[in-house]
Parts: structure tokens; C-alpha cells; sequence
């Protein structure tokens, strides 16, 4: 039998499809698993121009895309969702029903992220570091709005509309890191998701262990939010080639 996947990925509010570390720009966030669904044999559809927005409108503006390769009806299509792709990839469960036949998640806020009320509150938390981010052409509090989406109060409302929907074979792949591991650029994120009191010990340096559940788990993996999705960035060799693998 074919082997259908889409393949979404998560936010990116800079409004393009690259892996940015400030103005530094990896590559496409979808070429990674595009490039290993496609080794082992999958069709792949992996639209661009996501990630900036409402994962339910993103759900709709997907449909069409999937008319146009004929592979609505039958039932074998695998939506896979990286971060908040894999809310995206929810939405399109609810929309389709058991026109997706499976839905991985692998590193989503299904619970919502810390993050991104840090986000929101930078300038009045840390005005030192959003002036920097400014200078670096990344201003937060124009993106404050998408932010909002997927908070924790966001995400409670999120998971009200669409529960895990019973036609369809749900999973995730649990990613978690130390403080440790995780890459480079988030050692700074890493340290205050874990800061304040109460808060749970494990996370992928963006996303809680507990917000990533969904369905059945795949396995658990130690992998930090950059490596789930495909990317590499460890400063020690050894570390890279850990990850990759």
C-alpha cells in the first residue's frame, strides 16, 4: 500500500520556512524529515509558508493542497506534526476525520510552552536582552499576538475543541534533554523554563515533557527541539553525531 505523509512544521515568525539562530538561517525546517520520510519510502507532501500563524487556519489552507494530489478519501494518510505543526496536524484531523489515518507529534505544545508566555512578557522581564533581539531585527512584541496562541491558557482551549479524535491512530514521540545537552541556543530558554518554582524538571529546552503527550508514545528520545526536528547544532562533535543518529 502507498505511503502518503504530511509532513508540518512549527512556528516561525520570521515569516519564511528557514531554521533561523538570529540571522543565521540553517535551511528549510521541513527538509530534514521531508528527507528521511522520502528515504524510507513515503510520498511526502511538506507545504511551505507555514508556521507564521493560526494552526486551525493553517488546517484549512491545507485541504486544498491535499485535493490537488488526490489524497483526501482512503484513509492512508499520516499526518506528522513537529511543534506547533503537530496542532496544525490536530486541526486537520478534526477537519478530515478518518481521512487521516495517523497523526505523530514530535516535540508539541499540546499543553501549551513557558516559552511563549516569556515571550509576551520580555520587554517588562528582560529589556536588556529584547533590546538586543530588536538590534538583531527581531522585535517580540510585534509577534506578541501569535505567541498568545500557544500559551498554556491558549492550549486549554485548543484541546476543548479538538480532543483526539477516535478514527484516527494518535502518537508522539516523547523528546527530552538535560541542561547539560541542550544545544547552544537554548541554553538561556532552557535555564528559565526550569526556573521557576513548581516547575517540571524535563523539557526538549521549549517544550515540557507533560505538553508533549498525545496519544500513545513512540519512545522517548534525548533529543533537544532543534534535534527532533532534524538539526544538529551541539557545540561538542561528538554531541552532533549523537543526535543525527
Amino acid at each position: 500500500m502507498l505511503k502518503r505523509a504530511i509532513f508540518l512544521h512549527g512556528l516561525n515568525t520570521y515569516g519564511d520556512d528557514d531554521l533561523h539562530i538570529g540571522p543565521v538561517r540553517l535551511g528549510p525546517m521541513r527538509a530534514p524529515w521531508e528527507r528521511a520520510l522520502l528515504e524510507r519510502g513515503w510520498d511526502v507532501l511538506a507545504p511551505e509558508g507555514f508556521g507564521s500563524h493560526d494552526p486551525v487556519a493553517q488546517a484549512r489552507e491545507t485541504v486544498p493542497l491535499l485535493e490537488a494530489r488526490g489524497w483526501l478519501g482512503g484513509g492512508r494518510l499520516c499526518a506528522v506534526g513537529h511543534s506547533t505543526g503537530g496542532l496544525t496536524a490536530r486541526a486537520l484531523a478534526k477537519l478530515l476525520g478518518p481521512g487521516i489515518a495517523a497523526l505523530v507529534t514530535v516535540g508539541t505544545p499540546h499543553r501549551g510552552t513557558d516559552a511563549a508566555s516569556f515571550a509576551r512578557a520580555l520587554d517588562d522581564e528582560w529589556p536588556v536582552l529584547a533590546a538586543a533581539l530588536r538590534a538583531a531585527g527581531y522585535d517580540t512584541r510585534k509577534r506578541s499576538g501569535t505567541f498568545a496562541l500557544f500559551t498554556p491558557a491558549a492550549a486549554a482551549a485548543f484541546d476543548r475543541e479538538h480532543p483526539e479524535p477516535e478514527e484516527t491512530a494518535c502518537a508522539h514521540a516523547l523528546c527530552e534533554t538535560s541542561a547539560s545537552e541542550v544545544s547552544w541556543p537554548l541554553v538561556p530558554l532552557y535555564a528559565r523554563l526550569h526556573a521557576r518554582p513548581g516547575s517540571r524538571d524535563r523539557s526538549d529546552g521549549f517544550i515540557h515533557s507533560e505538553s508533549q503527550a498525545f496519544g500513545r508514545r513512540l519512545g522517548t528520545y534525548r533529543l533537544d527541539h532543534f534535534e527532533n526536528l532534524g538539526f544538529a547544532v551541539k557545540a561538542r562533535a561528538s554531541n552532533r553525531r549523537r543526535a543525527q543518529a
